[in-house]
């Protein structure tokens, strides 16, 4: 009997916790959205704001349809304008 109760007691503490840990604040980071169309851009933002694990996970789930990585989005040298850019100028001299 009192096994069961540790059991429980323990099961209702780790339930706590991780409802407790996922439900913290995390503070808003800066992306730059320069070039993308403008529902990915909105949400893009909408997920900086939660934070950058809302971010991440919503880049992770969404990364076989805009191939976009984290990296790109939140620092300027990465920006999707500047990729674009670069990718641009890549292709140039080639036959």
């Amino acid at each position: 009997m009192n096994a069961m109760r540790s059991r429980i007691a323990l099961v209702v503490t780790a339930s706590l916790i991780s409802t407790w840990a996922s439900a913290r604040e995390e503070a808003p980071i800066a992306v730059y959205t320069d070039g993308l169309p403008e529902p990915l851009r909105l949400r893009l933002e909408e997920k900086a704001r939660e934070g950058p694990t809302a971010l991440i996970r919503y880049l992770q789930r969404t990364r076989h349809i805009y191939n976009l990585r984290f990296e790109e989005i939140v620092s300027t040298r990465g920006s999707p304008a500047l990729r674009e850019q670069r990718n641009a100028g890549r292709g140039q001299g080639r036959a």
